[in-house]
């Protein structure tokens, strides 16, 4: 078999042995770059003669090396180049960058290897002697090739000498490599954005979800892998990944995409054509024609720059004696980004969620490689277009980078960064603690126009191409004056940066544009006064009114509000969203991606589709019944599952019948024409709005006193029973839910037992006091007897005097439902009360609280979809220390206080709900408030009215017929009668206007018509019935005169002719034929 047979034979075993990729699209040059790859790849030799140590060794480079040229049927150059590099495989202290490729090349090649090429594998990895490495790249690459290795020769064999357990117990690397992949989505990469380094993280999941054994595994990889791309797409613009970054930073040009992950980067997402291919090799593996790709909705977010949107993400990680994390943000514009990172020393409650410690960090990981803040603009190919200032760090003597001496608060297109830099001390970890008592600041040339007032003010004002830039340092810099850059020695400074586009000026030339910008920034108002401070201060507000103050060692204030970054999602941004430890979801416009990390499913929501329907005539105005899951299909969703609602009848009226999908449509009176009604069909979706959510659908919905979550954040609820008191399944469920619930929750109380549910919420999860929420159940009552608790936050048993307390409940002996808030103070500040809650009835309540400052906001209650009252302006502090209580307070002490009745489709969400959800939550499943809608109009085609304004004329020897044409291709069918009552016959049909004249008519009898109009949605009603005559002939002359006795005569008429005369010796051809004259 010849070596293109071979591969043609090869490629056909590989939808068995790559993991099918999420449906997905690339950009349309997406080939021509993976082309570009290869080109260069097949058009280089790699390093043959390196071994050990070097970047470019044959270890590292020759695998990829060999992947392209086999890709393009060079398989006897690329079995070569895979010989060559597999004896550098363990080498030394860096082998992952080898151990991984060699086994990435083994797991998609192996069947066209000879004997001797299989034997140098064994040989070189078993027994190898460097599984390990000393960074989290080399630790994870390494592992990969010990894992996959293992699986082949062995795992005593290939970890006999070396092994990959880093802590984990599993010499192979399974349990570490686990143990990354569990934890990347939920913390972010250890390397997370690294310029550099990243792709090291990419590479090895790529090849994990490609040939891991453990299908697990390589779900798991393939999940990891399209999460760094979603974390990484957002802050893509042109060819600069405008984000924070650990192990690397934002340089120009823009073209260069320096750092090997950038070129990555460029290949996945597109840019400038790089200005070198150098590296390229270390991406190969994407430009293989067995690629899965990217799912579109990834893409669309490296590439849509049509709107500005801030882009936000959370990474934690392990440095020195402190767990650490970066609260990232990036504003991006269609033009320009500006980005930024806040640190914070972090906790990790039992539930994995963070709580901040402090903002004075001690260290910060890899500082003498990092950058904390920076500007990018669009500029291709080759502009110089980035701009940063900081305080950098020493590592072994070495300079660069950022210390932990630097604070920064980013809202916008605003940034403000203080520094308070103590003299050098001998710090030399890699952990950004060793302090330089300067700034430095890198701004490129290249701008349209620039003012320099640095040393007169300490301010800089910039126009380049897309971006106008103000930069203003607390105290005046005398060393700018047009270079690239600026050094200033200083202890403790401040600076603020504004940024604008030039679309907000509308002056004809740079210069008049940047002094438009310099007249409002400097019309803004700084406050320096606290720069000195131990801990320094500085405010700014800024040209559109937002107030930005920022400490030293503490959290940024905006508008008086401090930032409470616990709250930021971990991924978040106009395509997708993951809460804080939650999944992520991608929206495209048509579907949705939920990524569940906790299952490892990747389930995609497809919105729903029209399907065609045969067309709706009604009759007059009788109701017609149209069956809508007809008329819509979805593929995860049964049509008869959906959720319909009818809107907007036009020409008549609707209404949705009980089944829940039958609309009845009733035209309205003395209407003709096109009448109709729209209607949404909504699917059942996950909704990332959601904390937790209980549908109680389990065939035992309480089994192993678990209550669970269904909303896929593994938040399920504990049940407690206490004496006597039970919880069960239970078939009574809402009319308004039932398409989708079949089973309630059905609580009991007594005297001497009740049953409650909890869960534990933690203010990294959402925080109730200081975040926008809303909680929502349907109940229902078994009777007035108890208070019964529907929801309850605090460590009491409700009414106050445990401190600050909050209790949803409906009071004994009434129907009325209350909301109360004690403070700390044991003063009652909520108090929300209604009537409206009947024994034995369904109820829908709601509880929102839309937050409006710091632990402080307004409280709604809603009864059935009505908003009954609010309390504005309530500040709380809620107690999260314990659970949160469903149906009881969380003491025991008061049983009467547990609910007694149904509950169903209770759901807490992390989110302020407009009114309008809220109402929808009263009328539709929980389940479908994550679902996408479908909207459809049906039009229904009356006949026409019975046809108006009919008469009938004589005029001999015809009659005239006129009515009122209706237009819109109507047509008319005229019949008639010789009697008032009929029967009708028809003359004729099809006729088009208003007109119709009747030639058959017989003089002296009288005829009697009708008129039916006739459309596409068939016959209208006749209309009035009208007669006519035509005169009878004129007997006279011949009953009294010589024509009396003729058998034949006739009556001749001269149209036209009108004179009063009588005519003599008039000559006249007359014809005789057989016939009678009446």
């Amino acid at each position: 078999m010849s070596s293109s047979s071979l591969i043609r034979a090869f490629r056909g075993l590989l939808p068995f042995l790559l993991l099918a990729g999420t449906a997905s699209a690339q950009q349309t040059d997406f080939a021509d770059r993976a082309d570009a790859v290869l080109d260069y790849v097949n058009s280089r030799t790699p390093n043959l003669g390196q071994t050990n140590y070097g970047p470019h060794r044959i270890g590292r480079t020759g695998f990829w090396y060999a992947l392209g040229r086999i890709e393009r049927g060079n398989v006897s150059t690329g079995l070569s180049y895979i010989s060559a590099a597999v004896g550098d495989a363990d080498a030394l202290d860096n082998s992952g960058f080898s151990l991984w490729p060699g086994m990435d090349a083994w797991y998609r090649h192996n069947a066209i290897f000879p004997q001797e090429l299989k034997d140098k594998y064994r040989d070189e990895y078993v027994g190898a002697t460097h599984y390990t490495g000393s960074t989290p790249n080399q630790r994870l690459m390494a592992a990969t090739g010990c894992y996959l290795a293992s699986e082949i020769w062995g795992a005593a064999a290939v970890t006999a000498n070396s092994n990959a357990a880093n802590g984990h117990g599993d010499p192979t690397g399974k349990a570490f490599i686990n143990h990354i992949l569990d934890n990347l989505p939920r913390y972010n990469c250890e390397e997370h954005n690294s310029g550099q380094y990243l792709t090291f993280n990419l590479g090895p999941f790529h090849t994990l979800a490609n040939f891991a054994p453990d299908p697990l595994i390589r779900q798991k990889a393939r999940m990891g892998f399209d999460w760094l791309l979603a974390d990484t797409a957002p802050t893509w613009l042109n060819g600069y990944a405008c984000v924070s970054n650990t192990r690397g930073r934002v340089t120009s040009p823009q073209n260069r995409y320096a750092g090997t992950t950038n070129l990555g980067w460029w290949l996945q997402f597109g840019g400038p054509t790089p200005a070198s291919m150098f590296d390229s090799e270390l991406h190969v593996q994407y430009a293989l024609s067995d690629y899965p790709g990217v799912p579109e909705e990834i893409i669309t977010a490296s590439s849509d720059r049509s709107q500005s949107y801030t882009r936000r993400s959370v990474a934690q990680r392990y440095v020195s004696a402190a767990k650490n994390a970066y609260f990232k943000q990036t504003w991006m514009t269609p033009g320009y980004a500006m980005w930024s990172q806040v640190e914070a020393e972090v906790g990790i409650n039992d539930d994995g969620s963070l709580r901040v410690n402090t903002y004075d960090t001690r260290y910060i990981q890899d500082g003498y490689q990092g950058q904390r803040w920076g500007i990018a603009w669009d500029d291709p190919p080759a502009g110089e277009s980035v701009i940063s200032i900081t305080t950098p760090t020493t590592y072994r003597g070495s300079t660069g980078g950022i210390s932990i001496y630097e604070d920064t608060l980013q809202h916008e297109d605003t940034l403000l960064a203080v520094y308070n830099i103590p003299a050098p001390s001998g710090q030399s970890g890699n952990v950004g603690d060793y302090p330089n008592q300067y700034v430095t600041g890198s701004i490129p040339n290249g701008y349209l126009a620039y003012i320099d007032n640095s040393e007169s003010a300490g301010r800089l004002f910039l126009h380049y191409n897309n971006i106008l830039v103000s930069i203003y340092l607390t105290d005046p810099f005398p060393n700018y004056s047009g270079s690239p850059g600026f050094q200033y020695p200083c202890s403790k400074l401040g600076v603020v940066v504004e940024t604008a586009s030039p679309d907000e000026f509308p002056q004809a030339t740079a210069a008049e544009r940047l002094n438009a910008f310099r007249a409002e920034i400097l019309a803004t108002t700084v406050d320096k006064s606290g720069i000195n401070d131990a801990a320094p201060r500085l405010t700014y507000t800024n040209r559109k009114g937002k107030t930005l103050s920022l400490t030293y060692g503490q959290a940024g204030i905006i508008d008086g509000d401090p930032v409470d970054y616990l709250q930021w999602p971990t991924l978040g941004n106009p395509w997708m969203y993951q809460p804080p430890q939650g999944n992520l979801t991608l929206f495209g416009p048509n579907r949705k991606l939920l990524y569940n990390f906790n299952d490892w499913t990747i389930t995609t929501n497809n919105r729903p589709t029209a399907v065609a329907g045969s067309p709706v005539t009604a009759n007059g105005t009788d109701p017609i019944d149209i069956d809508l899951s007809a008329r819509v299909s979805d593929g995860e969703t049964p049509s008869n599952k959906l959720h319909y609602k009818v809107v907007n009848g036009a020409n008549g009226s609707v209404q949705l019948l009980s089944d829940g999908r039958t609309a009845r449509f009733t035209p309205a009176a003395n209407f003709s024409g096109t009448a109709g009604f729209a209607f949404t069909a909504t699917d059942v979706g996950n909704d990332h709005r959601h904390a937790l959510y209980y549908d109680f659908e389990q065939a035992d919905p309480v089994a192993g006193g678990k209550v669970t979550d269904v909303s896929g954040n593994d938040r399920d609820g504990t049940l407690a029973l206490i004496g006597t008191g039970s919880a069960a399944g239970d078939a009574a469920v809402p009319a308004a839910i039932a398409n989708q619930s079949s089973k309630s929750l059905r609580l009991t109380n007594s005297s001497v037992g009740s049953a409650k549910i909890s869960r534990q919420l933690h203010q990294g999860n959402i925080h109730l006091s200081n975040g926008d929420w809303t909680f929502a159940t349907w109940f229902k009552r078994e009777s007035y007897a108890n208070d019964d608790f529907l929801f309850h936050v605090g460590t009491g048993d409700g009414f106050g005097g445990d401190g600050d307390e909050l209790q949803l409940y409906c009071a004994a002996q009434s129907g009325n439902i209350r909301l109360l808030h004690y403070n700390s103070s044991n003063s009652l500040d909520v108090d929300i009360n209604t009537t409206g809650v009947r024994i034995g009835e369904w109820n829908h309540v709601a509880v929102r609280f839309k937050r409006t400052a710091l632990n402080t906001g307004d409280v709604t209650l809603f009864l059935n979809g009505s908003p009954v009252g609010t309390t504005s302006n309530v500040t709380w502090a809620l107690k999260q220390d314990t659970p949160v209580t469903f149906g009881g307070p969380a003491k025991n002490s008061v049983l009467s206080r547990d609910f007694n009745g149904w509950i169903d489709d209770l759901v807490l969400f992390r989110w302020d709900l407009t009114d309008a959800d809220v109402q929808n939550l009263a009328t539709t499943p929980v389940a479908h408030s994550g679902g996408l809608s479908l909207e459809q109009t049906i039009q229904v085609s009356t006949p026409p009215l019975a046809p108006a304004g009919l008469t009938a004329t004589p005029n001999s020897p015809d009659i005239v017929l006129g009515w009122i044409d209706a237009g819109d291709g109507t047509t008319y069918t005229v019949q008639r009668a010789t009697s008032s009552g009929g029967p009708f016959t028809t003359l004729q049909s099809g006729i088009t206007g208003g007109s119709f004249t009747d030639s058959t008519a017989v003089p002296g009898t009288q005829y009697f018509y009708q008129l039916i109009a006739s459309s596409g949605a068939g016959d209208g009603p006749p209309s009035a019935v009208v007669s006519a005559t035509l005169p009878a002939n004129d007997l006279s002359l011949w009953n009294s005169g010589t024509m009396n006795a003729w058998s034949r005569a006739a009556r001749i008429t001269f149209p036209g002719y009108t004179q009063a005369e009588t005519l003599t010796n008039f000559p006249v051809l007359v014809a005789l034929d057989a016939t009678t004259i009446p």
